[in-house]
Formats: structure tokens, C-alpha cells, sequence
């Protein structure tokens, strides 16, 4: 089953995020996987994807895994609150929709991945930097589907097809 999200918003970048976050608590490790299906371009750099972050402020500390309208797929983390993010990405329309995406924690090492069919993962690699990197997010941490439409004026709409959380989330 599908998970339709909209959402408005600056960006998931820099110091601050302006974005829509549907989550759950995760204690530990875990993962999450989904397919995006679509998103409206509002910007090519409108976002789509999955995230875990430390808290639902908009300085949290955070690591994300998503994909944007111009095919490209991008792997973000902010390491303490209020501070500037470090990305890497891959080139422009390398990666069109529907596209898989997958952010890993592994006590502080997160792993972001992709893929065209669900299959076959690969990791981002630029130069000396790779999709793998330590973050210290302490206690229970917020995983889940991020959007913003990196235009505050303009509300995107992202289409999500399957999505996996491991281990199972249940609401308590």
C-alpha cells in the first residue's frame, strides 16, 4: 500500500530544516526502506526520502536518505544541533523515479542506500566521503518519510510505495 505526503518548506539542509516528517520512536537499531514512487517538482532539489534524527526540532541533530525530482539521490547528517549539514549526492537525472532509498543505524554508524529495483543496494561515494558516517544520536531517536518542497511558497506532493521499518515499530 501507498503513503501519499505533501509538504511545504525552505529545506533539510544547513542549520535548520523546513520539512513534513511522519515518524515513529525507534530505541536502538534499526532501518528504514521505502520506494519512492513520485514527487512534485517544486524545486529540483524537493526532497523525498527517509530520515532518523534526534528530535522534531528543526536544529536537530539528523541523517537522511532521499531522492528529488531531478533524479538525483542525496545522503545528509547533521552531527549536533544548530549545525551546518554535510551531503553528498549523486549527479542529476543518474537516478530516476520511482526510486528505493535506505538509512540504516547501527549503534552511531548510518548507512544510506539506494537502489533502482530493491535488490541490488549501493552506497553514495564523492571523493574521500561515503553514505556511511558516525553520528552520535543518544536515547531513542525519530525514524521515518521526510518531504519538503524546498519552496516555501509551493507545496509538493511525494508518493511512497512500500516501506519497510525494522525491526517492526509497534505503537505504544
Amino acid at each position: 500500500s501507498g503513503i501519499t505526503m505533501s509538504a511545504s518548506g525552505a529545506d533539510i539542509y544547513q542549520t535548520t530544516d523546513e520539512f513534513r516528517f511522519a515518524y515513529k520512536r525507534l530505541t536502538g537499531d534499526g532501518s528504514i526502506t521505502v520506494r519512492v514512487m513520485s514527487i512534485e517538482n517544486t524545486s529540483v532539489w524537493a526532497k523525498a526520502g527517509v530520515m532518523i534524527r534526534a528530535g522534531v526540532v528543526a536544529v536537530a541533530p539528523q541523517v537522511h536518505m532521499i531522492v528529488t525530482p531531478s533524479g538525483r539521490v542525496e545522503f545528509m547528517y547533521r552531527s549536533s544541533p544548530g549545525a551546518a549539514t554535510t551531503a553528498i549526492n549523486t549527479e542529476a537525472n543518474a537516478n530516476p523515479l520511482p526510486h528505493w532509498v535506505r538509512l540504516s543505524r547501527k549503534g552511531n554508524t548510518f548507512t544510506g542506500e539506494y537502489s533502482a529495483d530493491g535488490t541490488t543496494w549501493t552506497r553514495i561515494t564523492s571523493g574521500a566521503n561515503t553514505s556511511v558516517q558516525d553520528v552520535i544520536l543518544s536515547g531513542d531517536v525519530y525514524i521515518g518519510l521526510c518531504v519538503t518542497s524546498q519552496n516555501p511558497s509551493s507545496v509538493t506532493v511525494a508518493e511512497f510505495g512500500i516501506s519497510r521499518v525494522m525491526p517492526p515499530i509497534t505503537n505504544t
